[in-house]
């Protein structure tokens, strides 16, 4: 609390203290926020894929029907 926002912690600050690095609250929620958004992009992507595919089998179907 006392550390301001703006100034970055060094990771060698992480990698000296310990060998394994101790997930601090800041970077575990960040790494939360990630996978939800990947998540969340991740399913947009399939959704506008498989919406993609329906209007291209509709409009070849609309092709197909019109008198040409």
């Amino acid at each position: 609390a006392s550390q301001r926002v703006e100034e970055p912690v060094p990771l060698e600050s992480y990698t000296s203290t310990s060998i394994q690095p101790i997930p601090t609250p800041s970077t575990s929620a960040f790494a939360n926020v990630a996978q939800t958004f990947m998540d969340s992009f991740s399913k947009r992507r399939q959704k506008s894929r498989s919406y993609r595919s329906q209007t291209l089998k509709k409009i070849l179907f609309l092709n197909n029907e019109s008198p040409l």
